[in-house]
């Protein structure tokens, strides 16, 4: 009878798991948040038919897919040139991985022999080489597989030019900052250079032009090129500078604000969240962590390719907690609205330290360091629409309305006026005849609340102000000054001389 008894328990038990097996499991993930994911300890007790517990002790392992926290690699390659790609990934079971990669050009290649995991670091890194023998945009994919036969995937964009483009470089003090495409003009690196051939000497107030392989053009003597900047100062940069009288105590001038802006995305790049959290005096929240990635950051990386999952650790942590005592008063849908803005504008997220940087600039209404010439275009229309005028680069308030529309900066927390936010809205909804929905339109609210930019008397109603039609010389009374049967307004929002035919 007891044999029967003790079957019947086991029976019992049995079934009890079959039916509800998934609910007992769920409700202790979640009580033991600190427990390894791959790993789930289960200890749930039930009653038998006598009335006595039984406690059956068990593990259930979940073998989990691996996790890719890093690639790189070169962005742009000559045809022929050999660049090397590597790969850091993690297997949740600290089991082999394997690694393959599709080039894009029909090459198929595997590399990286199974590697065992060292006792002190699961983190495994496998590297590969490949040269493309057709100029290109090229987006190779990168997969890891484990030992059971889970895989997961990253890529990264790559352009292999002809080699007939060069990168070209100019001194920090006299042209620019870094190397550029010969063949495009586009930065490829900051770093200060040693120019060579002969230079041509720019005057005061006179400007460099654009980055190309002939313009070998330089400040003269006692000159230095500039663009205005934020409140952090003079920028020092050569495309589009102008040639100024400016002291090295000037350029030099460091803003104690983005100093800490860089160490926070440093921080923030490294996974060092807990120095971050110490700085913010906060605890860790698992859970807070998981209601971001739930509710904001997977519809931030819809249609993003080949982002990495530090990437979005990066990104989900910066959404839950903040990196500041400004970000972190401004709320997690705030934090969420920057990031969205950062992919608004420039196409992608943010992943790389100096990206990261930018997001954060923006979330405490400063400019960033790089910026994207169709979103500033498009945010030139947008002020045409508001304003009836074309914005004066030149007038801080008119760049201020142009740079929060294309970028979102934020107000800062302290500095917002929600009376100020309603007449915006308002202000908006008459102009456009509805409320603001997008990312864009929020930030159009932002600038007709905060910019200070205002619309001016435009006399010949040709989109310049009178204001701006007496700086450039053009008349104020005549909406086409040249007579060549373009406005002056259209001309100058196209990159034209309203005074030459």
């Amino acid at each position: 009878m007891t044999n029967f008894k003790k079957s019947v328990s086991i029976f019992l038990t049995l079934m009890f798991f079959i039916l509800y097996g998934v609910f007992i499991c769920g409700n202790i993930s979640n009580a033991q948040t600190d427990v390894e994911p791959s790993i789930k300890v289960i200890s749930p007790k039930v009653i038998s038919p006598n009335n006595s517990e039984i406690l059956i002790k068990d593990s259930v392992s979940i073998n989990q897919p691996p996790v890719i926290f890093d690639v790189s690699g070169p962005t742009i390659l000559k045809v022929n040139e050999a660049g090397i790609w590597t790969i850091k990934a993690n297997d949740p079971e600290n089991g082999q991985l394997t690694y393959s990669v599709v080039w894009g050009d029909e090459d198929v290649s595997s590399g990286g022999a199974q590697l065992m995991p060292k006792y002190f670091d699961n983190t495994q890194t496998t590297t590969f080489t490949h040269s493309y023998r057709k100029a290109g945009n090229y987006t190779p994919t990168f997969t890891v597989t484990d030992n059971q036969g889970l895989s997961a995937k990253t890529s990264i964009s790559i352009n292999v030019e002809n080699g007939n483009c060069q990168s070209i470089c100019k001194e920090i003090n006299t042209r620019s900052e870094g190397w550029y495409d010969s063949c495009t003009g586009n930065l490829i690196r900051w770093e200060k250079c040693s120019g060579s051939g002969t230079e041509t000497c720019i005057k005061e107030n006179e400007s460099l032009g654009a980055v190309i392989p002939d313009n070998n053009k330089k400040c003269c003597e006692g000159l230095k090129p500039y663009i205005p900047s934020d409140s952090a100062g003079i920028k020092i940069i050569g495309t589009r500078g102008i040639c100024k009288k400016i002291s090295d105590q000037q350029i030099m001038q460091i803003d104690p604000q983005i100093t800490q802006i860089n160490n926070s995305a440093g921080r923030l790049h490294g996974n060092e969240l807990n120095e971050i959290l110490k700085e913010l005096k906060q605890l860790r929240n698992k859970i807070k962590e998981q209601e971001s990635e739930i509710k904001y950051l997977r519809n931030l990386t819809k249609g993003i390719k080949g982002l990495v999952q530090s990437a979005k650790d990066a990104i989900n942590n910066f959404i839950t907690y903040g990196v500041d005592d400004n970000t972190q008063k401004l709320g997690a849908g705030e934090r969420a609205a920057v990031i969205s803005s950062y992919k608004s504008a420039f196409g992608k997220l943010p992943e790389t330290e100096s990206e990261l940087s930018d997001a954060i600039k923006i979330a405490n209404g400063r400019f960033p360091s790089i910026t994207n010439d169709k979103a500033e275009k498009k945010a030139k229309n947008q002020f045409i629409k508001i304003y009836k005028r074309i914005a004066d680069i030149n007038n801080a308030n008119d760049s201020a309305a142009i740079k929060v529309m294309a970028y979102g900066l934020k107000q800062k927390a302290e500095n917002r006026n929600l009376n100020s936010e309603k007449s915006g809205i308002k202000t908006f909804d008459a102009i456009y005849g509805r409320a603001p929905k997008s990312t864009e339109d929020w930030n159009t609210m932002q600038a007709i609340t905060y910019s200070g930019a205002k619309k001016m008397i435009d006399t010949d109603k040709d989109l310049l102000s009178d204001e701006m039609e007496k700086k450039l010389g053009t008349n104020p009374n005549k909406a086409d000054s040249d007579n060549d049967g373009h406005k002056d307004g259209m001309e100058v929002n196209n990159g034209y001389d309203p005074l030459k035919k």
